[in-house]
C-alpha cells in the first residue's frame, strides 16, 4: 500500500511539472515561428549605400587630412560670443586622445592562491611624453597664423569647428560662413567585384 502511494505521488509531481516545461517549449516555438513570419513579411532593410557611414568617413578623413577649418573657442557657462578664434586644421583635438595604448596588463600581485595562473591586473601604462594622462575637458587646436604657419591653441573651454573660413556675427549670435565649404574627396575602388571586396581612399 505504501509503495502504491509513493507511485502515485512521484506520477502526479511528474504530471505536473511536464505542463510547465512544455508551455515554456510551446512559447519558445511560436515566438520563433511569429519572429520567422516577421522576418519574411517585414525583412531588415538592406541598403545599397549608408550617408551616416558615408559621413564618418568623410569626418575621419577631414582629421587625417587636416582639412582648412576655423575654430571658435567659447568658456564654460558662456555661449554668448566666442573668446578666440582661428583658422584652424582639421578639428579639436581632446587632450585625452593618445597615440600609444593608455593601458597595460601586468599579472595580479595579490592573488598568492595560484601560480600557475595569477590572474592578471588593468593599470595605467606611462605615455610616450613620459607622463600619465588625466582625465581633461581640454582640446588642442592646430591654428594658422597670418602666414599660414600652424601653431597649437589649448583650451579647457568649448570649441565649435566648422569646415570653411568663417566669422562671428555679434548681432546673430551665431557663426555665419564665409566662404566656401571644404570637404576630403572619398572615392570607392572595386578590387574585387566577385569577392566584394573594395576600398576607400579620401584626399584633399
Amino acid at each position: 500500500m505504501a509503495a502504491l502511494v509513493v507511485t502515485v505521488l512521484l506520477t502526479a509531481c511528474s504530471n505536473y511539472s511536464s505542463p510547465a516545461i512544455s508551455a515554456n517549449q510551446n512559447e519558445s516555438q511560436q515566438q520563433g515561428a511569429d519572429s520567422q513570419r516577421l522576418e519574411y513579411v517585414i525583412p531588415i532593410p538592406n541598403f545599397p549605400f549608408s550617408q551616416i557611414r558615408q559621413d564618418l568617413v568623410e569626418v575621419e578623413a577631414i582629421q587625417a587630412l587636416g582639412i582648412q577649418s576655423t575654430t571658435f573657442g567659447f568658456m564654460p557657462g558662456n555661449f554668448t560670443h566666442p573668446v578666440w578664434s582661428c583658422p584652424s586644421l582639421g578639428l579639436p583635438i581632446p587632450v585625452t586622445d593618445q597615440l600609444s595604448n593608455p593601458s597595460q596588463i601586468l599579472p595580479d600581485p595579490n592573488n598568492t592562491y595560484s601560480t600557475n595562473n595569477p590572474g592578471s591586473v588593468i593599470i595605467p601604462q606611462e605615455d610616450p611624453n613620459g607622463i600619465y594622462q588625466g582625465d581633461s575637458t581640454g582640446t588642442n587646436v592646430l591654428c594658422l597664423d597670418s602666414a599660414g604657419v600652424p601653431y597649437d591653441h589649448y583650451n579647457e573651454g568649448y570649441d565649435d569647428t566648422v569646415t570653411a573660413t568663417a566669422h562671428w556675427d555679434g548681432t546673430t549670435g551665431q557663426i555665419v560662413v564665409t566662404g566656401a565649404p571644404v570637404m576630403p574627396v572619398c572615392k570607392v575602388k572595386i578590387l574585387n567585384a566577385a569577392k566584394h571586396k573594395a576600398e576607400e581612399t579620401c584626399v584633399k
